[in-house]
């Protein structure tokens, strides 16, 4: 039974390792940070230390774990995850990786594996605590964090925001009421006048009528 479980990776560091693991005829290996959010394991970026590489192995000793300290600093304390490439040899697990991975869980309860040849890859998530649990049917979800903010930025803009209810047009803005006011006055002015006007064309018009008797 496939359990197809999701990762989430940045779209630049995926791009990293298929970069890394395409253009190099050696093995070459790091450290990825990430973090468990929200019930959901995200991946950030590579930290490469010193280490000794060839065709067929990559060796990271405690001289490369000091570089990697003194190169990136506290971000050492946000890794979730060792990565190597495997050359042009395949995405697997070796007899090496195996034991490596193994003594790497002696000491943690959760840990991610990834092994990438060619823009391929093989993740192993291994999980200690509540359970002991570990599966390779893992999939790379890639997703842009910097949108992920803007999404976050803006539903928090929005749901700080004082509610507005809409009257329907019942209330009408003072100024537009003081506008229409103003124009019924003037409409009634000229009302006025047209009748004054009207008045004296008629009563013109009676002297002109009276004057013909």
């Amino acid at each position: 039974m496939k359990m197809n479980i999701k990762i989430n990776i940045t779209p630049l560091l995926l791009t990293k390792l298929n970069m890394l693991s395409s253009n190099y005829d050696v093995e070459i290996g790091g450290y990825i940070t990430g973090e468990i959010k929200d019930g959901e394991i995200y991946l950030y970026n590579l930290l490469i230390p010193k280490q000794t590489i060839s065709k067929a192995s990559v060796e990271i000793d405690s001289q490369g774990q000091l570089d990697l300290r003194n190169r990136y600093g506290d971000e050492v304390k946000k890794i979730v995850c060792h990565w190597h490439s495997h050359n042009s040899m395949g995405a697997f697990f070796s007899s090496i990786d195996e034991e490596d991975m193994k003594n790497v869980m002696e000491y943690r309860d959760f840990f991610i594996f990834i092994v990438s040849s060619r823009g391929e890859h093989i993740i192993r998530l291994y999980l200690k605590n509540p359970i002991n649990f570990n599966t390779d049917d893992i999939l790379l979800e890639p997703y842009d964090i910097e949108l992920i903010k803007l999404k976050e930025e803006v539903e928090e803009l929005i749901n700080n925001q004082p509610i507005y209810y809409d009257k329907g047009g019942e209330e009408e803005d003072e100024d537009d009421k003081d506008d229409e006011d103003d124009k019924g006055d003037k409409d009634d002015e000229d009302d006025e006048e047209d009748e004054d006007e009207n008045y004296n064309d008629e009563e013109e018009g009676k002297s002109v009528e009276y004057s013909y008797y």
